[in-house]
């Protein structure tokens, strides 16, 4: 399918969702809203869904509603996208940083283990398609509260039958283009099981003008606008067919890299990687070397947190977090490209490349 055709089909499912909310007229947090929520509350099997403006939205509300402020301690991985890491800075809450596994993604939960005394929040970021294994984490981290963030592995599993997202407190996603459901612009969504912990969520999202009386909710404007979560609904409609074309492209790469020397894909990623990321030992070399043959391939990641100028602050140095540090340095993103022509040809490139 081109992409004038794409275009046109697009935006026949766009007018199509859009239509019953030109209807009704509420544009904020409509009946769309709460069917998204219910829907996505099911699909990823938790007690309740709260959709919000964004992924950063998710984050900050998420925070707020755990009364995670000045004096905080937050865990997180270095190997993780600066949102979350710049929600906790925000909010003037103080970061830490537990490494990762060697030549993997994910936080390790022995680093957790010894770095969980005295936090009041673990973070934990499920990367590229693959789970980080939470049932070892939630051990490791005793009582201490975790928020899961899903915009990178939405719908993977880290046990049968049980989905990465349903072990923390919350679950944090955002829904934008090319990751989770691909909305049109900025949407996000948290998950939870605790009832208390999500109608806080929604009061403190709902900035409500028409009260005069100051009701102790630290509230903002967190709304989920009705037409995105209308179109989404009907992506996700589809959203079983996309993973399985997700997953067959990725399998074919995987099984391509699994052959050359120098790349890597992680244990833990699995086949239903939003980004397909690997570990290359000479990044920039087949960086070059793909793009010239029209294949995307780019770092990702390239600076751990502790070592990014806007976290100087906090006082890290190159070598406190070795196994970030190298992850940091080999990973690659490799965009997949929908042509299945194309798509074909990257495991004899991957091949020719090594040779």
């Amino acid at each position: 399918m081109n992409s004038r055709t794409w275009a046109r089909a697009e935006a026949a499912v766009i007018a199509e969702a859009s239509e019953p909310v030109l209807e009704h007229g509420c544009y904020v947090l409509g009946r769309e809203v709460a069917m998204l929520e219910d829907r996505l509350a099911g699909y990823l099997g938790t007690r309740h869904a709260v959709g919000c403006n964004s992924g950063f939205g998710a984050h900050l509300l998420s925070l707020l509603a755990l009364d995670i402020g000045v004096g905080s301690n937050v865990l997180v991985s270095p190997f993780s996208p600066p949102s979350f890491a710049g929600a906790v800075v925000r909010r003037n809450a103080r970061l830490h940083f537990a490494d990762v596994d060697e030549d993997d993604f994910h936080v390790s939960a022995s680093a957790i283990g010894d770095h969980v005394d005295g936090m009041q929040l673990l973070v934990v970021h499920h990367l590229f398609g693959g789970a980080a294994d939470m049932p070892v984490i939630r051990a490791a981290a005793g009582d201490v509260p975790i928020i899961e963030v899903l915009t990178y592995s939405f719908g993977t599993e880290v046990e049968p039958g049980r989905r990465a997202g349903t072990y923390g407190t919350v679950t944090t996603a955002c829904l934008r283009e090319e990751t989770t459901l691909g909305a049109y612009g900025d949407a996000g969504m948290i998950w939870t099981d605790d009832p208390a912990v999500a109608e806080r969520l929604r009061l403190i999202r709902k900035e409500d003008e028409y009260h005069e009386v100051y009701q102790g909710i630290t509230a903002g404007n967190f709304h989920m606008d009705t037409l995105h979560a209308a179109i989404l609904l009907r992506k996700l409609d589809r959203w079983a067919e996309t993973a399985r074309l997700r997953r067959e492209r990725a399998r074919l790469i995987q099984r391509a890299v699994s052959t050359v020397d120098g790349l890597k894909v992680p244990g833990a990623t699995q086949d239903a990687a939003t980004r397909f990321v690997i570990l290359a030992e000479d990044r920039e070399g087949l960086s070059r070397y793909l793009r010239e043959y029209g294949i995307q391939a780019e770092p990702w990641w390239p600076v751990p947190l502790h070592l990014q100028p806007g976290f100087a602050g906090l006082g890290f140095a190159k070598g406190d977090f070795p196994n970030a540090e190298s992850v940091a340095a080999r990973s690659l993103y490799l965009r997949l490209p929908d042509e299945k022509s194309v798509l074909d040809r990257v495991p004899e490139l991957l091949s020719n490349f090594s040779a």
